[in-house]
């Protein structure tokens, strides 16, 4: 896939980022889930970002690059779903091994 003639590059490396970006948040998270849920929500931001970039960033209609906007979108709304999902898991699952909430 490939952006409009004069934002191909720019808008590749804008994905690469935000995809390095949510890689690397999410190999954090997966390591010490407990100790930072907060990070999913870092990229539920992340993938918010990816379904509204191309609207902010204006990028121009053209066959290649509507493949791309489409293919981001569709990636910005599976990193939200999944990381909305590990928020709700890691906070549940704190929730119920919270020591504070047993009454011996």
């Amino acid at each position: 896939m490939d952006f409009a003639p004069g934002e191909g590059f720019e808008g590749c490396w804008r994905d690469i980022v935000a995809g390095a970006a949510i890689a690397l948040l999410s190999l954090v998270r997966s390591l010490a889930p407990h100790k930072v849920p907060w990070l999913s929500l870092v990229n539920v931001m992340l993938g918010v970002w990816l379904l509204f970039a191309q609207v902010v960033l204006g990028y121009r209609p053209w066959p290649g690059s509507t493949a791309a906007a489409g293919n981001t979108i569709v990636v910005g709304l599976i990193v939200i779903a999944k990381a909305l999902f590990s928020t709700y898991v890691t906070c549940r699952r704190r929730a119920r091994d919270d020591p504070s909430k047993d009454v011996s």
